[in-house]
């Protein structure tokens, strides 16, 4: 937050202002990023990945055929990880609200571009949808085809295998499963 203090007639008024950039975070300075909600929260950040997406349209997380750039920012939107190295891009990841078992992650360059971006989705939102849907999950990856891609994939199915490996197991009920990976090329 930026404040100033504004004398007007002879009265003090005092005004703040968001800046774009939480802590320094911004696409263009990664590295300033502590975690994926200074990245998230970014509209310059929030404007690339709409652009990423354009007007691409699946039920992941909502049923109505949203847009996946809402259902992106959703699973990116809420309980925030460090960001990760891959050689020398960057990859943050976060869970959806209220919702932890749905997560994203997101890839780019160092100068900010978005290379993949990935969401852990159940089948839960399907009407008719078995009653294990919760147990059951598919990892999204949407990537520009790029000579680094099959390392980028193989980091986030690794990523996604691992954040459904660790999901919690309550006794009695079936354990969490990667049922499959699937890559949307752009």
């Amino acid at each position: 937050m930026r404040f100033a203090i504004l004398v007007v007639s002879g009265a003090i008024a005092l005004s703040c202002s968001a800046t774009s950039a939480v802590g320094g975070c911004s696409p263009e300075a990664l590295a300033k990023c502590r975690d994926t909600n200074q990245l998230i929260w970014n509209k310059t950040f929030e404007d690339s990945l709409r652009r990423f997406f354009g007007h691409r349209r699946a039920d992941y997380l909502y049923e109505g055929n949203p847009l996946v750039s809402d259902q992106a920012i959703a699973v990116l939107g809420g309980p925030p990880d460090a960001p990760q190295r891959i050689g020398d891009l960057w990859r943050f990841t976060a869970c959806r609200a209220h919702s932890c078992p749905e997560k994203g992650a997101a890839v780019l360059k160092p100068d900010g571009e978005l290379v993949a971006v990935a969401i852990l989705h159940s089948p839960c939102r399907e009407l008719g949808r078995r009653m294990d849907c919760s147990s059951h999950w598919t990892l999204s990856i949407f990537i520009h085809p790029s000579s680094r891609s099959t390392m980028v994939i193989e980091n986030l199915s690794e990523w996604g295998k691992a954040e459904v490996d660790a999901e919690y197991h309550p006794q009695g009920l079936p354990v969490d499963q990667l049922d499959g990976i699937e890559v949307i090329k752009l």
